[in-house]
């Protein structure tokens, strides 16, 4: 009888040690289960600060590289500030603006204060209204950059949701020249046209005759030292020498 519960208890004890292993175990995962979300979500967590992080710096880049200036802005970046241009060839403005998107906006260009503005194109990531960037050409036969200094000013103008508007300009000049071509057959071309009174001096049947230009200016600036009175006459003489050759 003894033996018997002996026998009993013993078998009780190992069930409570089971059950005591057992719940240690579950315990002891749960811990385990926890512990592994927990690390999860601190990885998640590190991964999207990471994350934001990466995309802020992409944006700021972005918008330092694309859009330098202040909020509705503009400016133009080609040509630059006294830049030369041919006056026969094309001249392709272009220009970056800055303004908040839910506003209406556009740019255009006036040349010399000659109104109306020209509306440019624009060149931002919306083709049809986009005006981050944005060009304008201006074509040679127009004859709108004359030689010289020329103002080019550019607008942006803005719309917001109530209705008011904001406009913004800059402007750079260019100095316009003629072509080393044209220049050159423009300065073998000029000549002028004399009125002279040749009496009945032989040979010489027209009363005007031609000079070129630069050899008028020369033989006035070698008689200039003349007389008031003997101006004229030395004039004269000196241009039927180089007409008689």
């Amino acid at each position: 009888m003894m033996a018997l519960k002996t026998v009993i208890r013993h078998r009780i004890e190992n069930q409570k040690v089971k059950h005591i292993v057992y719940l240690a175990f579950l315990v002891f995962t749960a811990l385990l289960v926890v512990y592994s979300i927990m690390l999860l979500f601190q990885d998640i967590s590190i991964i999207g600060k990471s994350a934001e992080q990466s995309l802020a710096s992409s944006v700021s880049s972005s918008s330092s590289v694309l859009s330098p200036l202040q909020p509705t802005d503009i400016e133009i970046v080609y040509p630059n500030e006294d830049q030369t241009s041919n006056v026969d060839s094309n001249l392709e403005i272009s220009g970056i603006s800055n303004y908040d998107p839910s506003n209406i906006c556009h740019v255009s260009v006036i040349i010399n204060d000659a109104k109306p503005y020209k509306n440019t194109i624009p060149t931002g990531g919306n083709l049809e209204r986009e005006y981050t960037t944005w060009k304008y050409i201006i074509e040679s036969d127009s004859n709108t950059i004359r030689q010289g200094n020329n103002k080019i000013t550019a607008r942006l103008l803005c719309t917001g949701e109530s209705g008011e508007d904001t406009r913004k300009w800059d402007s750079v000049t260019v100095i316009g020249q003629l072509g080393a071509e044209k220049v050159s057959e423009s300065s073998a071309a000029e000549t002028l046209t004399v009125p002279i009174e040749v009496g009945s001096t032989p040979g010489i049947s027209s009363p005007t005759i031609e000079i070129d230009r630069n050899t008028f200016v020369e033989l006035i600036n070698k008689r200039i030292d003349d007389s008031s009175d003997d101006i004229k006459d030395s004039i004269r003489s000196s241009i039927l020498s180089v007409y008689r050759g």
